[in-house]
């Protein structure tokens, strides 16, 4: 009697355990790329926004059972899809305010610019990229925009895998990889 309630402990831990997703980190990359996007002021100026860093990541479904949802395809629930953002280090943080004056990550890069491309479902043993593209840029309270040299720019890239990338979906994190410790070409 004993041994067949421990059998069945270890089976319901055993299936518990299969069905958590699991994610592997097959890629990750970032780049500086010089954009062609123009912007312009209420006065009639014309801004360019020269540089985005853009981080481009490659998951892959290695368990056996569908990661996601579609929600975000579907409209219904946004937060049932993959969802990907990414924490920058406290060094990445501090090389930001150095160069810009403000952190370029804050609020997922929202708060100057940012975008993401991202899959909401991967099935079994499929992989999918994403990516997160941050605007290098700082707009201050008197409206003049700071935009870095190429230089600034490539300074900022090459700290820019100290961060982490935090995979969640229905707002539950399921994944998170140390950028630094699994970056792959």
């Amino acid at each position: 009697m004993r041994v067949n309630v421990y059998l069945v402990i270890i089976l319901l831990l055993l299936s518990a355990c299969s069905s958590k997703p699991t994610l592997e980190l097959v890629k990750s990359t970032v780049e500086i790329k010089e954009v062609s996007y123009v912007g312009f002021f209420s006065n009639g100026e014309v801004a360019k926004l020269p540089y985005i860093m853009s981080y481009n990541f490659r998951l892959e479904n290695t368990g056996q059972n569908m990661v996601g949802g579609l929600g975000k395809l579907m409209d219904s629930n946004s937060e049932e899809g993959l969802k990907v953002t990414l924490e920058p280090s406290e060094k990445l943080i501090a090389l930001s305010n150095e160069i810009f004056g403000v952190n370029v990550f804050e609020d997922g890069g929202r708060k100057f610019g940012s975008g993401e491309t991202i899959v909401p479902i991967l099935v079994p043993h499929q992989h999918s990229d994403f990516t997160i593209d941050f605007v290098l840029m700082e707009i201050s309270e008197n409206a003049e925009i700071k935009v870095p040299t190429f230089e600034q720019a490539e300074k900022l890239k090459s700290a820019a895998m100290d961060a982490t990338l935090v995979v969640a979906m229905k707002n539950k994190e399921i994944g998170r990889f140390d950028l630094k410790n699994t970056t792959k070409n």
